[in-house]
Order: C-alpha cells, then structure tokens, then sequence
C-alpha cells in the first residue's frame, strides 16, 4: 500500500472517531438536559465527568486530525 493510502485510511478514521465523539456528547447532553431533575447528585457528576472526558478527547481527536491532514497535504 502507497504511503498516501495509508495516511488517508488514518485520516478517515480519525474523522469517523471524531464524529462518534461528537454524536457522543449530543446525545450525552441532550440525557442531562432532559432528566436533570430526576437524576440523582451521584449520577449527575458520573455523567458530567463522563462528559468532560468525551470533550477533551474530542478536541485532542480534532488536534490529532489536523495534524494527519497536514501530513497528508505534505505528500
């Protein structure tokens, strides 16, 4: 396999993850929103740092994306 396929098979599955991510978060905050008040203290925090984890490595994905863009431009 050319080095070019492989940098654009690594891109595409950068840009997969990082929609998962996103989808992710949508629908993790659109949970919060919605039962905000019948959730309890200890499953309110679970959720928000599950939610905190999911936007750091959304933006770490995204930094790491382009970055494989940039190379794969360099080919």
């Amino acid at each position: 396999m050319a080095e070019i396929d492989r940098q654009k098979e690594i891109v595409g599955f950068f840009k997969s993850a990082f929609f998962v991510i996103f989808g992710l978060i949508v629908a993790l905050s659109g949970y919060i929103f919605e039962k905000y008040e019948i959730l309890s203290n200890i499953k309110l925090f679970i959720l928000n740092v599950t939610e905190i984890v999911l936007l750091i490595a959304f933006v770490l994905i995204g930094l790491k994306l382009k970055k494989e863009i940039n190379k794969l431009k360099d080919l």
